[in-house]
């Protein structure tokens, strides 16, 4: 998967969920290469970490400004 179809499927997952999703949610389906790179695409698109799982995990989202 290339840099520009793995951010594109992170913005998509962001988009459909404006309240949020955690790293594994984001990356379901990605190899684990590029799993792996999901940090630097995540800075790179601004999300922002706006609370925690159940289980603790971050909780990533676009701030609202993006959204609307």
């Amino acid at each position: 998967m290339t840099e520009n179809e793995r951010r594109s499927l992170i913005m998509t997952r962001a988009l459909h969920a404006p309240d949020g999703l955690t790293p594994y949610v984001f990356t379901r389906g990605m190899s684990k290469a590029d799993a792996l790179q999901f940090w630097n695409d995540a800075k790179a698109l601004g999300l922002r970490v706006v609370g925690k799982s159940a289980r603790g995990a971050k909780v990533l989202a676009l701030p609202s400004a993006v959204c609307e």
